[in-house]
């Protein structure tokens, strides 16, 4: 664009209200030098007059049908140079001048009319890059200094096509951070909306969600800390976990690591307000109210991204970024908050420790991050950080809670023998001993169940035919496909460990309940603490086939109370609620309707199958038996902390 002429210079410097009084005889050039002027508040100048010509040029009557290259000072051009004079702090004059608000409210139609043609025009026709970048950044400004008047965001945000609008101004490839500024202030977005974010740029919800996710990163991974511009983007990201069955979130958490540079942002601000970046730094208002700003939007998203899809894995990704440290860092930062972003994010962090930690501790491999982050914080830091707040209990219990834990982890490895390889024959009316899997016939129904003999098989099998097909169905690949990545097979055994060790806990109360006369039906331990969590959805959510295989065992245990010790486990997976049963065989409580001891249960050496010539162990509870005789648990000990980590808010 050409430059404005020395003589309207020095005309305008000298008269600048009489230059404005004829705006529709004012050039491209003319309009550019004015908005220039005008936003560097040199000269004396009516914000009337200034606004009258801005918004003469932009009348929606004058927007071109046709989007044809751009030229030096035609209508297109005079209406980019009075955009251009919008990015304005129009606020700070809105209380002198109240018809100000009032002029832009009823212009914005032209307005948008004009920033959509403009984009089309010199963004979306323009094939350098370089060149796209500045209209890019002139539509962004113009749109965000109006987004951020309180009685302008209502109007504008109703706006048909301005979702889809911001959406194309963060995501071409020319588009500066600036560009996201307009999007993060649309607030919360529907469902609809997200998809015309993503129609908007012809593209997939896989590369959408890429490009937000790689634009944090980039930032997160700057040399020096950016939390105003982390903040943009996190309120996006927070805009789009509301949806979390969307597919845009579902690649941007599973796909991009989101949760991980989350949590490394969370972690950066967290040291900076602290001041572990920098010794003896002293932070500036402004500053602060930035590191705010972005600890409560990146707590926000991680309270509710992590139980999405596969928590184990995404808490395990927010612990290994700094988690535990930010927690620390952040519980004396945020203790007695006053303002409403410092009492939002206490509330998060707390529901953070208090509850989305401890249900992630059923699983093994989140474990072993939280174990390894742990030993890495030093006592100095707890006793000068959470010591000293409301949060210290919260953090106390889940230590006790993760060194009871890894306790019950490394007990398998650490033990002699085979008993916790061996499984039961099927059998469980007439034998009930135990093998290595080696040593025993598979049920080639549905690969789950093993006996002893033929025999054996030919006996139990009126009992295990209706599991067998239930077993056999939820097995199909079909059946299966989504439901494989919900456990490892290494998280599936120890939450069998703590199944078992929990229910040692419990052991007097299953003890009184074995001495009743009548059928047992179900001992559900719904008080076991570290399993019991608010349900966050009302329904359970369970793989194939897993509420039928209940009932059946359920059947099972009713048929012959006196053979079993019938266990119902409930716990969290994210945001569902899973239940498992569990039986033990053969009851280890009762033989007829006295308390049988449990060494006489365990009893296994002198006892022989009828269909087998080789004896073999009982395998119900031979593991807590071991550790009892080895010293390795401490009854009182373990009901302590295994009550620690399941506080109810």
């Amino acid at each position: 664009m050409a430059t404005a002429s020395d003589a309207f210079i020095a005309r305008f410097t000298s008269e600048p209200e009489k230059t404005l009084s004829k705006p529709e005889a004012l050039s491209a050039s003319e309009i550019s030098h004015i908005a220039q002027i005008w936003q560097s508040r040199r000269p004396v100048v009516s914000v009337v007059a200034v606004l009258r010509v801005f918004l003469r040029h932009l009348d929606a009557k004058l927007v071109p049908k046709q989007a044809k290259a751009p030229t030096d000072n035609d209508p297109a051009a005079r209406a980019y140079a009075a955009l251009h004079g919008l990015d304005y702090r129009w606020t700070s004059d809105f209380a002198e001048y109240p018809g100000l608000r009032t002029q832009l409210l009823a212009a914005w139609p032209g307005l948008f009319k004009w920033c959509t043609f403009l984009y089309q025009q010199r963004v979306t026709q323009e094939k350098s890059l370089v060149a796209a970048q500045k209209p890019i950044l002139v539509i962004s400004q113009a749109v965000r200094a109006l987004l951020t008047d309180g009685e302008l965001h209502p109007k504008i945000r109703k706006t048909d096509g301005i979702i889809g609008l911001c959406g194309r101004l963060c995501l071409h490839a020319a588009s500066p951070l600036e560009a996201f500024i307009p999007l993060s202030l649309m607030g919360p977005l529907s469902w609809n909306e997200i998809d015309q974010i993503v129609a908007g740029v012809g593209s997939n919800n896989d590369t959408v969600g890429k490009i937000f996710v790689e634009r944090l990163r980039r930032v997160v991974n700057a040399p020096s800390l950016q939390p105003e511009v982390m903040s943009v983007l996190l309120l996006i990201l927070v805009a789009f976990i509301r949806h979390p069955e969307h597919s845009l979130t579902f690649f941007i958490l599973l796909d991009h690591n989101v949760v991980w540079v989350v949590g490394r942002a969370l972690t950066l601000c967290a040291q900076a307000l602290d001041g572990s970046l920098e010794e003896g730094t002293v932070l500036e208002e402004r500053q602060r109210s930035g590191l705010l700003s972005c600890i409560g939007c990146a707590l926000m998203f991680l309270r509710a991204g992590v139980v999405e899809f596969e928590p184990p894995r995404l808490v395990a990704q927010a612990v290994d970024a700094g988690l535990l440290q930010a927690i620390l860092l952040l519980s004396s930062k945020l203790d007695g908050a006053t303002s409403s972003v410092e009492t939002s994010a206490r509330q998060h962090l707390r529901h953070i420790l208090r509850v989305i930690l401890p249900q992630s501790m059923m699983f093994l491999s989140v474990l072993r991050i939280m174990k390894r982050e742990h030993r890495q914080i030093e006592g100095e830091m707890v006793d000068r950080t959470i010591a000293l707040t409301g949060l210290h209990e919260d953090w106390i219990s889940w230590m006790l809670l993760l060194t009871w834990r890894c306790h019950v982890a490394k007990i398998p490895r650490e033990l002699k023998g085979t008993s916790s390889k061996l499984v039961s024959c099927d059998n469980f009316v007439q034998c009930g001993k135990a093998a290595r899997k080696k040593e025993l016939q598979r049920c080639s129904g549905c690969l789950y169940v093993y006996y002893c003999s033929k025999e054996c098989q030919r006996a139990a099998w009126k009992q295990h035919k209706p599991m067998c097909r239930l077993k056999r169905d939820a097995t199909t690949p079909d059946n299966t496909e989504g439901v494989r990545a919900m456990f490892t097979d290494s998280d599936a055994r120890f939450i069998r460990e703590l199944f078992s060790t929990d229910a040692h806990v419990h052991f007097p109360h299953l003890q009184k309940l074995a001495k009743r006369t009548t059928p047992l039906g179900t001992c559900s331990l719904k008080n076991i603490r570290t399993y019991r969590f608010p349900d966050i959805d009302k329904d359970a959510a369970d793989p194939v086939n897993a509420a039928a295989q209940n009932e059946e065992m359920i059947k099972m245990v009713r048929r012959n109370p006196r053979e079993f010790t019938f266990v119902e486990a409930t716990f969290a997976h994210g945001k569902m609620k899973l239940t498992r049963n569990i039986m033990a065989r053969t009851n280890l409580f009762t033989a007829g309707t006295q308390v049988r001891p449990m060494s006489a249960a365990l009893d296994w050496q002198n006892a022989r199958c009828e269909n087998n010539d080789a004896g073999m162990p009982g395998a119900s509870m031979q593991l807590l038996e071991m550790m009892i005789k080895s010293g390795h648990l401490d009854l009182d000990d373990m009901g302590g902390a295994a009550g620690g980590g399941g506080r109810e808010e």
